[in-house]
Formats: structure tokens, sequence, C-alpha cells
């Protein structure tokens, strides 16, 4: 079987989706072809390329004349519809022939992608990682709440301070400068003048929109995402909740849910003892969909005014508070995951948005971790499965600061969760994961041998 997956670039970024997309791919590689398939850094031409090289047994292609990346919303919808070139996106197909189009997000996908494998009846499976395309901001917040409004005329004024192509432009080019000795050593160092000059020119406002334009603009952009998720083939949910979302706003879509896993969930669990002051780790980006500003709130309450001890662990590349209770780490691999999780007693995840899934929660309970986590993170439902292995909290300040304050006074409770957890029979096994994802591709291939449900 040859797979051709589409993702961001996952050998540069280093979030879930990516780690999902670059483990499958080499798992998979060992028997089957893999191409791992992404839109390379954004150009003003409108020519696809696809430029091919092997990274071990994996074929990456990245595709120019993409449409451009961002995950701070959609200022102008226009730039973010170019339509590609179909006849060098069939001629790609017939080339490769593929016989699966395993899709991860549609963050720079082009519709001509998906019409030309339909045509070259290549099987499009699509793997819910993300709401893009439903959400023009990717995490469907506004205002510090879950949305779920689908993208329309509504969305413009959630993404004013979205980028436009120019600002995608912009942020490449201080990405490269960024990357250069001389640019780290002379100018974010000592040339203070400098750095505030290209800060500025990152941040220079952009040219106002009309509100009516941006209305319309925003329905064309939901049509435009609309027409490629109308030509996927199956579904793979990663949770219920997420399944729940996407079938409330796409009609007729057929898809299963199947948990995520990665190689890395290995069962490394141990008794606990939870001794001196409690050790919370906050695993996620300090945002605020993934609930940071929540969480400190609560922990600025506890601290300085009901002068409870703790720690709060936060791995970042830059010190951001100067509380006394934060001690910062540099971020971690996933070959420090063990290392990471022996620095916690709680692992806390607070998300705002409706979390697809959340790696954190499995990788914490697979090192005997307990876990804190709000009713928007979906990954409660892997835990509910097993009997409850994690502690779901409801997304309000006095709940998740209720619950904090009874691990401090009560350090037994995590000892017992802790011991809950050790004594459960739990299936971590990767390649279970990889056979079920496997099963999905060949119902599709052979539908009359194997009919997908």
């Amino acid at each position: 079987m040859k797979i051709i997956h589409y993702a961001t670039n996952i050998y540069k970024n280093t979030g879930g989706l990516e780690k999902y997309v670059r483990d499958l791919a080499e798992f998979q590689s060992y028997e089957d072809e893999v191409i791992v398939a992404f839109s390379g850094k954004y150009k003003t031409t409108k020519k696809n390329k696809f430029k091919g090289k092997y990274i071990g047994r994996i074929k990456t292609i990245e595709i120019d004349g993409a449409n451009p990346i961002t995950l701070r919303g959609i200022a102008e919808p226009e730039d973010f519809m170019r339509r590609g070139d179909f006849q060098a996106y069939k001629e790609f197909f017939e080339k490769e022939k593929p016989d699966i189009l395993h899709v991860h997000t549609l963050l720079g996908a082009q519709p001509e992608m998906f019409r030309a494998a339909k045509e070259n009846y290549v099987k499009i499976i699509y793997t819910t990682h993300d709401y893009f395309g439903l959400c023009p901001k990717v995490n469907w917040v506004k205002n510090g709440t879950f949305c779920g409004e689908i993208c329309g005329e509504q969305c413009g004024q959630c993404c004013k301070n979205g980028e436009n192509a120019k600002d995608v432009l912009k942020r490449q080019l201080f990405d490269y400068m960024r990357g250069l000795k001389f640019f780290i050593r002379s100018v974010v160092v000592r040339d203070e003048k400098l750095s505030r000059i290209v800060s500025q020119y990152m941040m220079k406002e952009k040219k106002e929109v009309s509100d009516i334009r941006n209305q319309k603009s925003y329905v064309e952009l939901r049509n435009f995402f609309m027409e490629m998720y109308k030509m996927v083939d199956y579904y793979h949910f990663n949770s219920c909740q997420t399944e729940e979302e996407f079938r409330k706003n796409i009609n007729g879509i057929r898809g299963q849910v199947e948990y995520l896993f990665h190689q890395d969930i290995l069962d490394r669990r141990k008794i606990r003892k939870m001794s001196g002051a409690l050790k919370i780790s906050f695993l996620g980006n300090p945002i605020e969909h993934k609930g940071f500003f929540l969480l400190k709130e609560v922990l600025d309450d506890l601290y300085y005014i009901e002068k409870k001890h703790f720690v709060l662990n936060l791995y970042v590349q830059l010190r951001q508070n100067d509380d006394d209770y934060i001690k910062y780490h540099n971020p971690y691999t996933y070959h420090e995951l063990e290392k990471v999780m022996n620095e916690a007693d709680l692992i806390v995840v607070p998300s705002v948005c409706k979390e697809t899934f959340s790696f954190t929660v499995l990788e914490a309970i697979s090192c005997g971790v307990p876990v804190l986590i709000s009713t928007n993170v979906a990954a409660k439902e892997w835990c509910e499965a097993y009997g409850g292995l994690a502690d779901v909290v409801s997304l309000d300040k006095e709940s998740i600061k209720s619950r904090i304050r009874k691990y401090i006074d009560n350090r037994e409770l995590l000892e017992i969760f802790n011991q809950i957890i050790c004594e459960k029979n739990i299936n971590f096994s990767y390649e279970d994961h990889v056979v079920q994802i496997r099963k999905i591709y060949k119902n599709l291939c052979f539908p009359c041998h194997s009919p997908v449900g």
C-alpha cells in the first residue's frame, strides 16, 4: 500500500499533530511506501511545485504555491483562498500513484489537491486534529470561551488581530533572521534599538477592511474549506467530542472514533510518594485557549491570599512572570518525558478550547502521574473508558481552585490517585493503534471484502 500524509512540516514543528504524523509515517514505512507532504514556506508564486527528498525511509514533499499558514487567525480571507494548479496536482498523483491520501489538517491546503486525488481514485481520510476550516483561528475560542459557530460573518471581529499574507511573509523573514547567530548576538542581545525596529515592523497595523466586505469574505472562506471537507471519504475522529462538532457542521459524513497514541507513550507507571511542596506542572503553551491564565488566577489566589505552598513547573523558552511559586524549565523533548513527569505530583490541563484529544493526559497517566483536566479536554473519554483515570473538573475558577486546594491540603489523595492508575489494566500499545488505522485504509480501498461502518 502507498500512503501520502498531508500535514504541516513534521520535521520543523513540534506539536501533537506533527508528533502523531511523524510516528505513524515512520511505523508504516516498515511495511508500506510512505510520503509526507506539507505546505512549504509561503511564496507569492501561484505555481504548485513539488520538491521531494528522503528522510530515512520516508519521502517528504514540500508543496510550493500552497496557501499561507497561520495559527493566529485569518485577518484577510482572500489571502488564504488561493486556488491551486489542478494540472500540477493531477500530474503529482499520476506519478506517485498512492492508494490513500491521509489529511491531518487543512492548514495550507487547496481544493485542487483533493479534486486531483479523487480523479485519480485515491481514497481520502481526514484525522480531526484541529478545527481549522470550521474556525479561522483553529482553536474555536472567542472572548475567552468556546465559540462553536462555524466560520462566517461573525469571524471578522474575532480575527482582527490575525494575519494576512504579508504578515506571514514578515514572520518567515523574522524567523530566518532569528536563526542567524549574528542576529541573535547583535540584535536580540546587544542592539535593542534594531530589535525594537524589527518588532514594530512585525506589529505594523494592517490596512482597514470594511465590515461588509469582511463579512462576505468569511462566508466565502467557509465555502472554500467546505469544498475540501466534502471530498473526504472517511473521517478518523480522535474523540466523540470532536465527532459531535464535525457532524454538527458537516452533513452526511462517514467516520469512526479512534483515540490517538504516539510511540513515546509507554507503560512507565510506578508508585509515587508525595512529599514537600505540591509540584504542579502545566505542560502546554502558556496561552489563553490552553487555560493558562485561568490557572494563573487560581494559583495567585492560593499562594498570595490563602498562603498555600506549592510549585508550578513551566516548560517555556522565555520567562514570563516573576511569581515566587513558578519554576521555569527549558522546553523538553519526548526523550525527556519520563524526567519531566518525575518533576510532577499533579499535571493540570485546564483547556478553554474544546481539545480534540490531548496527548499530555495519556503521557501523564502512562507515568502514573495524576491529572486534573477541564471538561473541555476530549481525552477524558479515554480516561472514563478505564473507570476514571483523570479528575475532570468544570471550567470555572472556583471549581479548579477548590480541587487544587484539596490536593494541597490532603496529599494522600494524590497517592491514592497514583495507586489507582498503577493498578488499572491499561492498553498503551501503539502497534494496536497503527493496526486500527490500517484497517480503515483497507476498508476504504477494498470495500467489498471489509465494509466500512
